[in-house]
């Protein structure tokens, strides 16, 4: 095997590895020693991929969250008015958070640590999300659209917050756990690798929010 490739590999484990570790005990309970046992290389190899924990960290996330903001602009641009524009950010936010698990459980301790740890990159990328979002609502105020004191903030929140806690819940004891009924027909949605249905429901009461004289769509 020639050293490039062996290289790669060892990088790909690496990553694998400290995605696993950052996802489960965060940015400051993550141990460079664990990743490195993780991962079947020595303490030496690992800073030799990757330099340090900030260095990795950045590294995972960047691997992790795409530039969606990039992403979206075709569909964005191929969508007819705001509702559609809508329809498509939250369908693309949602199955992006649905493909990793980690992508929830880091993102929601930075939350819990107020983003300390977050790379800058990382932080302009989450920035370019919202952006979209606020700019398609400012598109169908101008339009009649959407009510004119519909806040942003306040649903960028919601949506991005409610696929988070969910896909968080997945891997062990979650908001499905809290949530379930057995006396209930409605039992709390799971967040798939599709999440179609899921993002049509969060679509929908996002939309009654948004639009003047609504009902459910």
């Amino acid at each position: 095997m020639r050293r490039e490739e062996s290289s790669t590999r060892t990088l790909k484990r690496i990553l694998e590895a400290a995605e696993g570790e950052f996802g489960g005990h965060g940015f400051a309970g993550a141990r460079m020693e664990r990743i490195a046992r993780r991962a079947g290389v020595n303490k030496a190899s690992l800073y030799y991929h990757v330099g340090g924990k900030q260095a990795l960290y950045k590294k995972v996330l960047m691997d992790i969250l795409p530039d969606l903001k990039g992403s979206m602009t075709d569909e964005l641009e191929a969508a007819q008015g705001a509702r559609e524009r809508m329809a498509v950010f939250i369908r693309m936010l949602a199955d992006t958070i649905a493909l990793r698990e980690s992508i929830s459980k880091i993102l929601l301790s930075e939350l819990a640590r107020g983003f300390k740890s977050m790379p800058q990159e990382v932080v302009i990328r989450l920035k370019g999300l919202f952006s979209i979002f606020r700019g398609i609502v400012i598109e169908g105020k101008e339009a009649g659209v959407f009510r004119s004191d519909y806040n942003p903030h306040v649903g960028h929140a919601m949506a991005m917050g409610g696929f988070l806690l969910i896909s968080a819940g997945r891997a062990g004891r979650g908001i499905q756990d809290i949530q379930a009924d057995p006396g209930f027909s409605y039992q709390p949605p799971v967040l798939s690798s599709s999440c179609g249905e899921l993002a049509e429901e969060v679509l929908r009461y996002m939309l009654v929010a948004m639009v003047a004289n609504a009902g459910m769509p």
